[in-house]
């Protein structure tokens, strides 16, 4: 059997990331790390969705801590990262992006922002 992949999902319990888990936790191939700023209330939207075909693991995640610490010891297939609001990450905005460049770990975003989307494309690997 084919290891679950791991799906990190940054604001996992809140309302786009919440409405992303439960889209995928049907999926038994898939471990999704329910991720935010506190583990708490990570915990707490993991123990909501009852029984699922994923593993569903709450984790506390800071977008503004390190990043690179954090993935190295997650060791994650994907980031997925419906945090927001964009227009609040401030001058580093992209530090996600780049963590996860530099790690090798796959990026997705469900950024509502056309400025932020416009600005990716720096990271796109032709």
């Amino acid at each position: 059997m084919t290891a679950a992949a791991k799906v990190l999902v940054i604001g996992g319990y809140g309302v786009f990331g919440g409405r992303l888990i439960q889209l995928l936790e049907d999926e038994p191939r898939l471990n999704l790390l329910v991720a935010g700023r506190s583990v708490d209330r990570a915990s707490a939207f993991v123990r909501s969705r009852g029984n699922t075909a994923a593993e569903l693991t709450p984790l506390a995640f800071d977008r503004n801590g390190d990043l690179a610490g954090y993935l190295a010891a997650i060791r994650p297939d994907i980031v997925v990262d419906a945090s927001g609001p964009f227009k609040t990450y401030g001058a580093d905005r992209y530090r996600v992006v780049q963590a996860c460049v530099t790690q090798r770990v796959n990026y997705l975003d469900l950024a509502d922002g056309s400025d932020f989307v416009a600005g990716i494309d720096a990271f796109v690997i032709h």
